[in-house]
């Protein structure tokens, strides 16, 4: 079968299998771009840019791999930022006048073809979208996206901006090689990004109920920690951070932001600011958060103890949370 862009796009299942049977090292990016394919339209497009893009390359198979799971990771973002301005800007309260469909269509077309520091400005602010301000990592996801572009409208070729801007140590001319660290960011980036819109859409749709789902982060925040993918839990803490609405809803948003700091390796700044932490005039369970978070084993297992025979914490409790996780690993509790 011919790999000229017209027959890709033409029939693309057709050179996906037909690329399968002859690339079998590959079949981690078949499913990665079958799984794309089979997404919303705006993901499906940027697939196809990226499979045209793949014809023409001379790279080895792993920095291939790696390529389109980049490609991958960053699509999931985009389709969320639609949906939010397509809410904001159908809405009569969104403080601005009322716009058609085809003006709404076409502003969030432009948006989506600029970059996050242009989103941060058109949305935060215009809109009341407050929380989004802190919600979101905007510096990382300004980095990272220069990337994605790198990819998708250069091939992955780097050019005297990008490394003059990035301080990318790679060639100019050269195409870019990823890492599997540099992939397992984006993908955690992403997770991060899409529950902030999440969020906030959730919050301008149904207010009140973006907020409830923050403090209830909890199930989307655990099984990111316990798969180890700590930059993904963080960025969703971060976000709950942003959207909660009172001292105990802060108080656990912030412990398991530096929960998951910990893990990457910031034991000394988190420790700094945990020492610093004022629980007073919190509950006790969050005195025994920050016993955990100094590494105070020895008073948090006696405090731990004390809890569970006042009904405060339960054994099930120490046995599942995350703020637990390390001692468990440790062995010094079960």
């Amino acid at each position: 079968m011919s790999a000229d862009p017209a027959s890709v796009i033409a029939r693309p299942f057709d050179w996906l299998f037909q690329a399968m049977q002859k690339l079998g090292p590959m079949s981690e990016l078949i499913q990665g771009l079958l799984a794309a394919l089979a997404g919303p339209p705006l993901e499906r497009g940027y697939v196809m840019e990226y499979l045209m893009a793949y014809t023409y390359s001379q790279q080895s198979h792993r920095n291939l791999v790696l390529r389109a799971q980049a490609m991958v990771a960053t699509a999931q973002i985009q389709p969320y930022l639609a949906r939010l301005m397509n809410v904001v800007l159908r809405s009569q309260e969104s403080g601005v006048e009322r716009r058609a469909p085809a003006d709404v269509d076409r502003k969030v077309t432009r948006l989506l073809r600029s970059s996050p520091s242009i989103w941060r400005r058109a949305i935060v602010a215009p809109y009341g979208l407050r929380q989004l301000e802190q919600a979101v990592d905007w510096d990382e996801l300004e980095r990272e996206w220069a990337l994605r572009n790198l990819l998708v409208h250069k091939g992955g070729v780097i050019d005297r901006a990008y490394q003059a801007r990035h301080l990318n140590d790679q060639p100019i001319g050269a195409v870019i090689d990823l890492s599997r660290e540099d992939i397992e960011r984006l993908f955690d980036l992403a997770v991060s990004v899409r529950f902030a819109f999440g969020l906030a859409c959730t919050e301008r749709v149904d207010p009140g109920r973006g907020v409830a789902a923050a403090s209830e982060h909890y199930v989307c925040y655990w099984p990111q920690f316990a798969a180890g993918h700590f930059r993904a839990a963080l960025g969703i803490a971060r976000a709950a951070l942003a959207f909660a609405t009172n001292p105990e809803e802060a108080a656990v948003a912030r412990v398991n932001m530096w929960l998951a700091r910990d893990r990457l390796g910031e034991q000394e700044s988190v420790g700094s600011e945990v020492a610093a932490w004022d629980v007073a005039d919190l509950p006790r369970h969050f005195h025994l958060a920050r016993l955990v978070l100094l590494h105070d084993d020895d008073r948090a297992i006696a405090l731990l103890k004390e809890l569970v025979d006042e009904g405060t914490v339960t054994p099930d409790d120490a046995r599942t949370l995350p703020l637990f996780a390390r001692l468990r690993e440790a062995g010094v509790i079960s």
